[in-house]
């Protein structure tokens, strides 16, 4: 029987080659330049994974205050 993904963090969905053209695009600087850099810095550990992630996240953010 076909399986079905019920619940998805936008984030966990972010690929790296998205990410580093998001980035570039708003002109935000998340410290690499290259999804390879991304894959490569996000570490072994929790720590080292968490400091990564949450820097690089920033890029799902926007500065706009209105949707209209």
């Amino acid at each position: 029987m076909p399986k079905a993904e019920l619940h998805v963090h936008i984030e966990g969905t972010l690929e790296a080659e998205m990410e580093c053209a998001i980035a570039k695009r708003n002109q935000i600087d998340i410290g690499t330049k290259t999804p390879a850099d991304i894959d490569r810095n996000y570490g072994v550990g929790l720590t080292e994974f968490l400091k990564a992630y949450y820097k690089w996240m920033q890029v799902l953010r926007t500065n706009k205050t209105s949707l209209i």
